[in-house]
């Protein structure tokens, strides 16, 4: 009996890798692990493809992959920053497409000096990709 136990975040990675011509090699999540199904694709004419140096894998269904922030980075990146520094900032999160900043109050131009007083929300866009 043999048996093969394959990451969910190193499937993610993979199927990004594959399919996401930017992905950069980020921390990924995949969130419908029962969406996708793997399984080995063995030439018949191997005898012992268990004990091979490579086993290739079918993989098929409906990936949604979200990359993972780091929040509190984040937040402590932007600490004591201009609103101006935002989108500097974000350069270096690419699993963020776009962002908005709210100040309160209104007058505010820039970011709390303490991280912990920095609140992030995110909005999940998920990328799809078929069989």
């Amino acid at each position: 009996l043999h048996g093969i136990i394959v990451q969910t975040n190193d499937l993610a990675a993979l199927i990004a890798k594959k399919n996401v011509p930017s992905y950069d090699d980020s921390p990924v999540v995949l969130k419908n692990p029962d969406g996708v199904s793997v399984s080995p694709v063995i030439d018949p004419a191997t005898t012992d493809p268990w004990n091979s140096g490579t086993l290739n894998f079918a993989v098929k269904g409906t990936a949604e992959i979200e990359w993972s922030i780091d929040t509190a980075k984040l937040a402590s990146d932007l600490a004591g920053k201009s609103e101006n520094a935002l989108n500097t900032i974000l350069t270096g999160y690419p699993g963020i497409e776009r962002a908005r900043a709210v100040f309160r109050p209104v007058w505010r131009s820039s970011f709390p000096a303490k991280a912990s007083d920095i609140k992030i929300l995110f909005e999940s866009a998920t990328a799809t990709k078929g069989d």
